[in-house]
C-alpha cells in the first residue's frame, strides 16, 4: 500500500505542529517546519464510512473504471450491478466482492479499490504526543484513544491541562479543558469525551489558566493552518493491493 501526501498544507501544518508543545507561548511557533508523513493505513483495517469516494480501477477493462460516493444507506452503485453495499467493508472485502460480481460478464476481473477518505472524517492530535497530525475516526473514538493512536503522551505533556477544541454552529472553535490524569479519568470516566469529527486535541508542556487567553494565541497562530490544512487535505488515500 502507499501512503498519499495530502498537500503541501498539511505537510507545512504537521511541521508547525509537532513543535508546539515544546514552547511556553503558542504565538511565538513558526509556521515552517519539517514535513512529516501522514499516519500510514492499511487497507485490511479501514472501514469504508458513508461519505467516503471509491475509486475502481479495472485491468484491461479500463471502461469499467467508476468513481463514486458511499450514500447515506452505505451503498453505491456500480455498472451492471446496481446497488452494492459498501460501508463497513474494508477496501479488500470490497474489492473480492466486486471482482466476485463481476466474474459473472467479464473473465477474471483484476479491480484496484482505492478509498478516498474525507478530511472531515478526521481529528487532530497536537503538541505533546509522539506522533502529532490527522487520525481518521473511528467508532466510539474518545480523546484517550486519539491521543493513543498518536503515540500517547510525551513525557513532558501536562495531561490535567489537555485543551479539547471543537468548531461551533457559528464556525468558531471553543475550548474545554480536560483533566486527562489518570487518577482523575478514573474518578470521572466523562473527562475522557467522545470525539466529533473536525475536533482538535492540544495536548501542552504547561498548565493553562487562562482559557480566553490560551484562545486568542490559538486563534492567531493555530487555527489558521489548520483551516487551510483542512482545505489542502480533500482526500487521503487507502488502496488496495
Amino acid at each position: 500500500m502507499r501512503p498519499m501526501y495530502a498537500g503541501i498544507g498539511l505537510l507545512i501544518l504537521l511541521g508547525f505542529l509537532s513543535g508546539c508543545g515544546s514552547s511556553r507561548r503558542v504565538a511565538e511557533q513558526s509556521a515552517q517546519g519539517s514535513a512529516q508523513e501522514l499516519p500510514t493505513l492499511s487497507p485490511g483495517n479501514y472501514r469504508i464510512n458513508v461519505g467516503d469516494v471509491l475509486e475502481f480501477k479495472f485491468q484491461e477493462t479500463d471502461q469499467f473504471n467508476q468513481t463514486v460516493t458511499v450514500r447515506p444507506d452505505g451503498r453505491i452503485s456500480l455498472p451492471y450491478l446496481g446497488d452494492v453495499v459498501a460501508a463497513g467493508l474494508t477496501p479488500n472485502d470490497l474489492k473480492r466482492r466486486v471482482e466476485e460480481a463481476y466474474s459473472v460478464i467479464l473473465r477474471n476481473p483484476e479491480v484496484t479499490v482505492i478509498v478516498h477518505i474525507a478530511a472531515n472524517q478526521a481529528v487532530f492530535v497536537v503538541g505533546e504526543v509522539n506522533e502529532p497530525g490527522l487520525q481518521i475516526m473511528q467508532p466510539n473514538m474518545t480523546v484517550l484513544k486519539a491521543i493513543a493512536m498518536a503515540g500517547s503522551f510525551r513525557p513532558s505533556a501536562k495531561r490535567q491541562s489537555v485543551m479539547l477544541l471543537r468548531r461551533g454552529e457559528d464556525g468558531r472553535y471553543r475550548a474545554y479543558r480536560l483533566d486527562l490524569r489518570a487518577g482523575s479519568v478514573s474518578r470521572r470516566p466523562e473527562l475522557n469525551v467522545p470525539l466529533e469529527a473536525g475536533d482538535i486535541i492540544y495536548v501542552p508542556t504547561t498548565v493553562i489558566y487562562d482559557i480566553e487567553n490560551f484562545m486568542t494565541r490559538v486563534y492567531n497562530s493555530l487555527i489558521p493552518p489548520i483551516n487551510a490544512a483542512i482545505q489542502a487535505l480533500i482526500l487521503y488515500q487507502v488502496t488496495t493491493r
